[in-house]
């Protein structure tokens, strides 16, 4: 055997360990590259709510229910119409969605009409719509008065960051839930929460209701609702420059404490805050001052501790409530 003979072998074996240690460097920065994606950091959601972004925490994020026309204006064709289109949006700017919740995450849907008469309706003709889900609702247009239409999203569960949940509590004002994580020395421990939305809309019907004619808008709706915005008012006979009184309520009872906060469509304000805000009494009251005319928005957040729960440390629910708002009074009245 000559020289190189004898020489082949190992240059192939050099060659051979060269390419298997560069195959091992890719798998690792492969593996690095995905758990460094995948992996809790601040801010970064596991499990991520309808809407969010990693590092999000929904700290200026909210969800509605809109209806196309909450009010029809004299002669439009809608107002002689049945059907009215629904959607369920969120984002940061009221009503500008910034993503359109799959109708899976949809647990129920309830519509109230005029007269109390209450059922469980269903999605009908669901389709993605500028970033939001929407969906048609049967709304006679013979029964005149108000009706509401209201949503519950299935729970998620999230993980976030201490940095990220103590950012996303404060600019909530969730001062209590600060307080609660201060006195458990749990400050500087990342959380999982459990997120509910559970959004409301009010409608009008032909004039809407008469001078002391019940509406369902100011009856509380109840269950599948846990945390509720319930007006003392109906909304169509409040007018621009009045305030409107509504009802924080938690499982039927009245909540005090809750910050209220509320905003309208072609608010100029920065992305993620109100026109106003307030705190409810100890009856679970607060008037929100009606400054425009147009859609408005009402929103609340409510978070709890849980104890013993093998899957989140904090349960929280955000509630709103939609209408508009009209610089005369309805017909109604002016008779």
């Amino acid at each position: 055997m000559s020289e190189a003979d004898r020489t082949t072998p190992s240059v192939a074996r050099s060659s051979y360990r060269l390419w298997l240690l560069l195959g091992l460097v890719v798998v690792a920065i492969a593996v690095f590259v995905i758990r460094d994606r995948t992996a809790p950091s601040a801010g970064v959601t596991l499990s991520q709510p309808p809407g969010t972004t990693a590092g999000d925490a929904r700290t200026s994020f909210d969800f509605w229910l809109t209806v196309d026309p909450f009010v029809p204006a004299p002669g439009d064709p809608s107002a002689s119409l049945d059907w009215r289109v629904a959607s369920f949006g969120q984002g940061a700017r009221f009503p500008v969605s910034d993503t359109a919740v799959p109708p899976g995450d949809i647990a129920q849907i309830v519509l109230v009409r005029p007269g109390g008469a209450r059922r469980t309706d269903e999605l009908w003709n669901t389709r993605p719509e500028l970033k939001k889900l929407a969906f048609d609702l049967h709304v006679p247009s013979r029964e005149p008065g108000t009706a509401v239409v209201a949503l519950k999203t299935k729970p998620v569960v999230t993980a976030v960051s201490a940095v990220e949940f103590e950012r996303y509590l404060r600019m909530a004002r969730l001062d209590r839930i600060v307080a609660e994580r201060e006195r458990l020395h749990e400050t500087g421990s990342p959380a999982r929460e459990r997120f509910i939305a559970e959004p409301k809309g009010v409608i009008r019907i032909g004039d809407g209701t008469r001078a002391g004619e019940a509406s369902p808008a100011t009856t509380p709706l109840g269950p599948p609702l846990t945390l509720e915005i319930v007006p003392a008012r109906d909304p169509y006979w409040i007018r621009v420059g009045d305030a409107l009184p509504i009802r924080i309520l938690l499982n039927g009872q009245p909540l005090s404490g809750a910050v209220v906060s509320a905003t309208f469509v072609g608010y100029a304000g920065p992305a993620g805050t109100y026109v106003w805000s307030g705190t409810s009494d100890s009856a679970g009251l607060v008037a929100v001052p009606i400054s425009a005319g147009g859609a408005w928005l009402v929103r609340v957040t409510h978070m709890i501790r849980l104890d013993r729960d093998p899957d989140a440390d904090w349960e929280s629910y955000w509630a709103s409530l939609t209408f508009e708002a009209t610089a005369k009074a309805p017909a109604a009245e002016r008779r």
